[in-house]
């Protein structure tokens, strides 16, 4: 803006207040207090305008047009004649307002600049498009472990997983699964945002990621060590390893992500529950970009029969 447009911001932001303070001293003596704020009306003044500065304007009015001074006075008299209100700045501006609102409201916008997906159809990004785009089926029997006691047969595995492909081994091997899928997919959407380390401020980098139950297969490994080994037998990485926030505190560490780090749990809908709030810190201006998404790892023993039991999967074969 320009001095004169501060000038008429800060009066216009000063009659509104007076136009309340007023009407409520006015109620104690009976007295009704409204005003009007024009914006754009045919005056003597606006009549001067050179024609590219009325066009420009009139594009930036919703309606197109500037106001008339009819329109203003017979607001006027509305407000007048109108004995129940009182308080009210009414603005006549062609919507105007209504047009700066929604561009506040709409904030910044968001793009998508790297994906990546480990899946039953696929360990990338592209593979797993070309099983989509050609029906491939990921349900397939269960091979990681004997399933024939629980019922269940069929599952949606990923197969032929190797986190060392992008992930160092050092790292990979204290995490559970859901970690390593997590960060395994993580890897491969920055790759493709071309995100170098460095080149962004680490306190603009966020994460938001959603799992239904996190490391369950940390879990039912180290319940079964305690049981038959002691409690002194488990793992030190056992809770590390197992709560539900370290797939996204692993992926934080792992690109240096300073800003929030939060882990989504809404059973099934973590993942686009993740991705729709992690949408909003970026549109909001909490954060300039944000690695999100969901991952699970919960084809095993317990996570299988605790399914079973509620009758959620299929006993087809």
């Amino acid at each position: 803006g320009n001095v004169g447009q501060a000038n008429y911001s800060a009066s216009k932001a000063g009659i509104v207040g007076l136009t309340k303070t007023t009407a409520r001293e006015g109620l104690l003596r009976n007295i009704r207090c409204n005003a009007v704020a024009p914006g754009m009306i045919e005056t003597a003044m606006t009549g001067k305008l050179s024609e590219k500065v009325r066009e420009k304007t009139e594009e930036m009015i919703p309606m197109h047009r500037f106001g008339q001074p009819e329109e203003i006075s017979s607001t006027v008299t509305f407000l007048l004649e109108n004995d129940y209100i009182t308080g009210q700045v009414l603005t006549v501006d062609g919507g105007m307002t209504l047009k700066v609102f929604e561009e506040e409201k709409m904030g910044r916008r968001v793009v998508v600049t790297g994906m990546g997906a480990l899946t039953p159809l696929g360990n990338d990004r592209e593979s797993f498009i070309q099983g989509l785009n050609s029906s491939k089926v990921g349900i397939d029997k269960i091979t990681h472990f004997d399933a024939e006691p629980t019922g269940i047969t069929v599952a949606g595995e990923v197969k032929d997983f190797d986190p060392t492909v992008r992930i160092e081994r050092k790292i990979a091997k204290r995490m559970d699964a859901f970690s390593q899928y997590a960060l395994y997919s993580a890897v491969e959407a920055m790759e493709q945002a071309d995100f170098k380390e460095g080149e962004l401020d680490p306190y603009q980098v966020g994460v938001i990621y959603g799992s239904g139950i996190g490391g369950l297969t940390t879990i039912q490994e180290q319940v079964i060590k305690m049981y038959h080994k002691g409690p002194r037998r488990v793992s030190p990485l056992f809770v590390t390893n197992s709560i539900t926030n370290m797939a996204a505190g692993n992926i934080s560490m792992y690109f240096n992500a300073k800003n929030t780090s939060q882990a989504i749990v809404t059973a099934c809908a973590s993942a686009n529950n993740a991705i729709g709030n992690a949408f909003h810190h970026i549109k909001n201006g909490y954060a300039d970009v944000m690695i999100t998404g969901g991952s699970e790892s919960s084809i095993n023993e317990i996570g299988i029969a605790g399914f079973a039991s509620l009758t959620a999967l299929t006993a087809s074969e």
